[in-house]
């Protein structure tokens, strides 16, 4: 069986939309036990996660493959400035786990303007595959209405959401989005100012614990000196995006997670996991709904 592909319209009633400045304006729809994909990154699931799906912009040029017979998914961002094909003989390996005779789907999600990757891909693929007798199949999606999209773990469901008369503009938010979601992008934003070329970052890992610092995440060359000087920033009193993320690459200073004071000027711990600092209760509210669930899962660790 082949992957399926749902689509979804997200409306105001939406019981996990969170508006951001206020009905009729840009929302977030929160998305438990989700992985977020940053960009020039990849994503395995397979059927023992403890993730049931990730999720991502359309606006990213993406690729998904799929096993049915191993139930093993994998998602692809990518650029025009990445060889595209270098890491699939690992992405293959991967997906067949180890199996002969399966047959393994491959979907590109783009809008209209963008280059397909596939007839590139497709003439790669027998060579790949033979050894094994892997049969491919291939798909293109091609859809500029479509904001986002995710896939799920266990059986390659694709889901692509739409924007709605009173939700005309929104983001899936994954669980781990205040955590592992910014290192990601942080880590490539970083590391494109050092001239390294494109960074790619990925996770290969069954439990959410290994995406947390020192699990493997922080090995890019020159990153600690770039995310003290943001952390810096931030102490002088500017807004900084992805502050919180610095902060785990450097394991810094503890900093409230919504305006970035620091310890010196008082903060309090979240009551249920004790693993974020707040100023104050009127930020620890502002910031529940994209906390709670990484708190619960906070939570269920330390009682493990």
């Amino acid at each position: 069986m082949g992957v399926k592909v749902e689509r979804y319209n997200v409306t105001a009633s939406d019981p996990r939309l969170n508006f951001i400045r206020g009905p009729g304006k840009a929302a977030l729809l929160h998305l438990p036990s989700t992985l977020s994909l940053a960009p020039r990154c990849y994503t395995r699931l397979q059927p023992e996660s403890d993730l049931e799906r990730v999720c991502t912009a359309t606006t990213l040029r993406l690729l998904v493959g799929h096993c049915a017979a191993t139930k093993r998914s994998v998602m692809i961002s990518f650029d025009v400035s990445q060889n595209s094909i270098e890491s699939f003989p690992s992405h293959v390996d991967y997906l067949r786990n180890g199996r002969s005779n399966v047959t393994i789907e491959f979907i590109s999600v783009l809008i209209s303007t963008d280059l397909d990757i596939l007839p590139v891909i497709d003439a790669y693929l027998p060579a790949l595959g033979s050894p094994y007798k892997v049969t491919f199949t291939i798909k293109a999606i091609r859809d500029d209405k479509a904001m986002a999209l995710t896939l799920e773990r266990s059986d390659g469901t694709l889901t692509l959401y739409y924007p709605s008369p009173e939700v005309p503009a929104f983001q899936l938010f994954g669980s781990d989005s205040s955590s592992f979601g910014p290192v990601h992008r942080l880590m490539c934003v970083l590391e494109e100012g050092q001239d390294k070329g494109a960074p790619e970052c990925h996770y290969d890992g069954i439990k959410m614990v290994d995406r947390q610092a020192g699990g493997g995440l922080i090995r890019f060359p020159g990153l600690q000196k770039e995310a003290k000087a943001l952390v810096a920033d931030s102490a002088r009193g500017k807004r900084v995006p992805g502050l919180e993320a610095a902060q785990v690459l450097i394991r810094g200073p503890l900093h409230c997670s919504v305006c970035a004071k620091g310890e010196e000027e008082g903060l309090r711990r979240c009551s249920g996991c004790g693993q974020v600092q707040y100023c104050g209760e009127k930020h620890q509210i502002e910031a529940w709904p994209l906390h709670k669930d990484l708190c619960k899962l906070n939570r269920k660790r330390k009682g493990a």
